[in-house]
């Protein structure tokens, strides 16, 4: 049995969210939705994901908050901010992001998160870099 990667959302809108996760599990990735970083961090503390993808603007925490938490765990994920924040970009990849897109630009985080499963696996087998432009 193929195990397919597993990808967790965090976005605090719920139609952006359940949209999202469908897209991504058309893809083959199975997804999960989270909708505050609270949540985020638990879920990533009780099972491994393959990326993390998320918003910056969400209502209890910060999504920076969130990027910097889950760094900081043991075997953390790539992470790809996905936001409408344009302005937080620099903010975000200092404080670790792998990838940065502004909404509305699924292909491009497609193309990402492609990437970025590529070389989390290649990783299990030889250090790589993990980069999507």
């Amino acid at each position: 049995m193929v195990t397919r990667p597993k990808i967790l959302i965090v976005e605090d809108d719920q139609d952006c969210c359940e949209a999202l996760s469908e897209v991504l599990v058309l893809q083959g990735y199975d997804a999960m939705c989270v909708r505050d970083g609270r949540e985020a961090l638990a879920q990533l503390r009780r099972e491994p994901f393959d990326v993390l993808v998320v918003d910056l603007g969400l209502a209890d925490v910060t999504g920076l908050d969130v990027l910097r938490a889950a760094r900081a765990l043991p075997d953390a994920p790539p992470i790809v901010v996905f936001t409408g924040h344009h302005r937080l970009k620099a903010e975000a990849e200092a404080a670790g992001c792998d990838a940065f897109v502004l909404k509305p630009a699924l292909e491009e985080l497609l193309a990402c998160v492609g990437t970025l499963i590529a070389a989390r696996l290649a990783q299990s087998v030889t250090p790589a870099r993990k980069d999507c432009g």
